[in-house]
This record gives C-alpha cells, sequence and structure tokens, in this order.
C-alpha cells in the first residue's frame, strides 16, 4: 500500500505577477479570494515536488518518479485576486475558482472545470471534458478528445470540442462554437454589434436567440433541414440557405452551419414589428 502524506505551505506572495503549476497524476485545483495564501498537498508513493520563488514568479512543480504507476500528487492553491496563473500536467484534472487576471491551463489527460471565476483564460485538455459554470471574461477552451459542458456564460468565448459535443445553457457576449457530433445552445443573448458563429458536424439546436440590438442571421445546412421559429425576424432568403433579419440598431452577425440538421428558436423582440419595417 502506497504512502499517503499531506503538507500545508504557506506561500510569501508579495512581488509575485504568476504562479505556476506542474501537476503529475492528481488534481490541480485553485481558488481565489481574501483567504491566506497557502498550498496544501497531498501525496500518495514515491513522488517529490518542489515550491520555489523565482523574482516574480513563483514555480510549484510536481518531480515526476522514473514509474509513471509510483505515484501522484494533488495541488490545492489559495491566492490572491488578480493573479496571473499557468497549469499543466501530466493526467492532471484542473478545477479554477475566482478572480484572476490570466490563465493559461493544459493537460494531457483530465478534465478541466471553470466555477464561479473571471478573467482572460486559455484552457486545452488533450482527453478529458471542459466544464464552464458562472464564468465572466475572455474564455478559448479546446479539448480533442471530450465534451464541452457550459453555463452562464458572459463576455468573449472561443470554444471548440474536436470530437465530442457542445452545450450552452445560457449566455451574453460573443460567441465562436464549433463541435464534431453536436451542439446545442439556449438562452443566448448576443453583444450587439458582435460577429458570432455554431458550427457543427451534427444536429444544431438554438433555443430562445435573444436579438437584442438587432441581428443578422445566416444559416446553411442540408435541403429541408433548417426548421425555424423567429418571431422577431424576417426572412429573406429560405431553402438550404437561410437569411433573417431582426431590426435593431446595432445588429449582431451570427452563422449557423450544420451537416444534418439546424433547429433554430428565437425569443420575441420587443423592438418594432419586422414584417411592419418591411412594408414601411
Amino acid at each position: 500500500m502506497k504512502e499517503k502524506t499531506l503538507q500545508i505551505h504557506p506561500l510569501d506572495m508579495s512581488g509575485v505577477t504568476c504562479v505556476e503549476i506542474f501537476g503529475h497524476g492528481g488534481e490541480v485545483f485553485v481558488s481565489s479570494g481574501n483567504a491566506s495564501p497557502e498550498c496544501m498537498v497531498e501525496k500518495i508513493g514515491n513522488i517529490k515536488y518542489r515550491i520555489e520563488k523565482k523574482g516574480e514568479k513563483l514555480k510549484i512543480t510536481a518531480v515526476a518518479p522514473h514509474f509513471v504507476s509510483s505515484g501522484e500528487i494533488r495541488f490545492q492553491l489559495s491566492l490572491p485576486e488578480n493573479q496571473s496563473v499557468k497549469i499543466a500536467g501530466n493526467s492532471t484534472p484542473i478545477r479554477l475558482r475566482g478572480k484572476f487576471r490570466d490563465v493559461d491551463a493544459a493537460c494531457s489527460e483530465g478534465d478541466i472545470r471553470l466555477e464561479t471565476a473571471s478573467g482572460n483564460f486559455r484552457l486545452a485538455s488533450a482527453k478529458g471534458d471542459i466544464v464552464l459554470s458562472n464564468v465572466q471574461g475572455s474564455v478559448s477552451a479546446s479539448t480533442a478528445g471530450g465534451d464541452i459542458i457550459a453555463g452562464e456564460l458572459s463576455g468573449d468565448h472561443l470554444l471548440t470540442s474536436v470530437t465530442g459535443t457542445l452545450t450552452l445553457a445560457g449566455g451574453e457576449g460573443r460567441f465562436r462554437l464549433s463541435s464534431e457530433h453536436f451542439l446545442s445552445a439556449n438562452e443566448i443573448r448576443l453583444r450587439p454589434g458582435s460577429q458570432n458563429y455554431f458550427v457543427t458536424g451534427g444536429p444544431l439546436r438554438l433555443k430562445n436567440l435573444i436579438p437584442e440590438g438587432g441581428c443578422l442571421l445566416q444559416a446553411s445546412g442540408p435541403k429541408n433541414r433548417i426548421f425555424r421559429d423567429l418571431p422577431s425576424f424576417l426572412i429573406l432568403e429560405k431553402g438550404k440557405y437561410l437569411k433573417a433579419s431582426a431590426i435593431g440598431p446595432k445588429p449582431s452577425h451570427l452563422q449557423l452551419r450544420s451537416k444534418e440538421e439546424i433547429h433554430i428558436h428565437s425569443s420575441r423582440n420587443e423592438g418594432p414589428d419586422p414584417k411592419l419595417c418591411a412594408n414601411a
């Protein structure tokens, strides 16, 4: 049976602008707030680690053993708000919560979770899901071997599931979404004047699109496989390609593409009736 140890290290954050973490096997969990800065280390088996401060950087590194199965390590950090953080690791699930300046996080295997957080985030998993919940700011997230599940996003978001599915439940801002097998979005409010796209190789379902400020919509899919319920839009062209417009002072642009089928539903805009505007 492998030995399990737990240690807590206070962190000297004076002058630190960036924290770099390299994990191995176990989860890396980073939160920011008013708690005293510290790093809790849970270690199983024959694995070592280093905590060192070099100028404006604080580095926390798992020293991988010669045999992958001989140990794993879990880091749990409490940091001040508005820090820059970089995380990488082998088979390392990553979880983040709080207010950050910017975060770069990548893992070869394992899920990445971003919960009740704000900042600029760049996330990548080679084999794992990415879960985003109640996030404000800018997010660029991609997974090569998993799904993306997101909800209550606000800001600028570039989300890519190379081989999986993408689900978004509630969002406001600019959205560039792509997935291989399926894409579903609900309660989406596009930023006025923004450029947006939803692209998938499978079915695409967009429900409760809120065309605040107006919207220019273009959709392309197989013939007779674009299904629409757009009370706020004037239909300009239909068939294999759909073009529609919702009246507004600063319309957003939205492109939808699917190789299988598209279902689009919009909420009713409180602005002018598009049919009356067209006949004026």
